[in-house]
């Protein structure tokens, strides 16, 4: 790996400034080179379970991508091993020389995007016609907020899924970290998504206690479908890597402007 393109992890050792192309990556070339990425996980104290890479896997299909599709799956796969096991052998594509391939992608993936997308651009619809009514109700009824409060429950559900228990829309990349600075040493399970002015992106994460239970026994996960699935022995690790590595350099604030996190655990 040349020195412009070696991978630091800030905090643990390395610049946050250690090469041009890391803090101004060129959309679509640094966000999908694999040796890049496995030098962030190295320097983050973290490894690669799967490399997924989308953005090369869905060239010439047409598809805007199938985020939504790759991280509801994921999340659902954590409620048991068998299913977590299942969806890791998915993903994880190895050429002869048991490397990770360029991409991965399995079959039926872009058709259920197309799917979920549908459905999602049907409950916002009604989300909106709802929100609009609870305003509407609340111009007639100062200070009552029944309508809105319910509208914003009925969203955890209608956008997350049934295994959604709520949803956190956050301004900042600031409340996104603050907000899993909350969660660490819980068992939890979220979605992220990225909001833009048309559109968005989704990962997830989650915080696996071990059998000791205590704060030092977790596993954290990450997943992007830009990328891939990684996984860090110490939360800091996984904080600073999200926080920088991710946030900061691959979802500049230009663009990815509001947030949401949808729980699916947190005990």
């Amino acid at each position: 790996m040349s020195s412009r393109h070696r991978a630091r992890c800030p905090e643990l050792g390395g610049s946050e400034t250690t090469g041009r192309s890391e803090v101004n990556p060129k959309e679509g070339t640094e966000m999908v080179d694999l040796s890049v990425w496995q030098g962030y996980a190295t320097q983050c104290k973290g490894e690669i379970l799967v490399w997924i890479n989308q953005t090369d896997a869905l060239k010439g299909t047409g598809s805007e991508g199938v985020c939504n599709a790759i991280t509801r799956d994921w999340i659902d796969s954590l409620d048991s091993i068998r299913a977590r096991a299942a969806f890791y052998n998915n993903f994880r594509c190895l050429n002869e020389a048991g490397q990770f391939r360029d991409y991965c992608m399995p079959a039926g993936y872009i058709q259920r995007q197309k799917k979920l997308e549908a459905e999602n651009k049907a409950r916002q619809k009604t989300l909106t016609k709802l929100r609009l009514d609870a305003q509407a109700y609340e111009k007639k009824h100062p200070g009552d907020t029944t309508k809105s409060e319910k509208v914003f429950k009925l969203e955890a559900s209608l956008m997350g899924g049934p295994k959604c228990q709520d949803v956190f829309p956050l301004d900042t990349r600031e409340d996104v970290i603050e907000h899993l600075n909350l969660a660490k040493g819980t068992s939890f399970a979220g979605a992220l998504h990225l909001l833009t002015d048309s559109g968005g992106h989704a990962v997830a994460l989650e915080f696996q206690p071990g059998k000791e239970g205590g704060e030092d026994d977790f596993v954290y996960h990450f997943i992007d479908p830009n990328t891939g699935w990684f996984a860090f022995s110490q939360y800091n690790h996984l904080r600073v890597f999200v926080q920088v590595v991710v946030l900061k350099n691959y979802y500049p604030a230009s663009k990815y402007n509001r947030f949401k996190i949808y729980h699916y655990r947190w005990i």
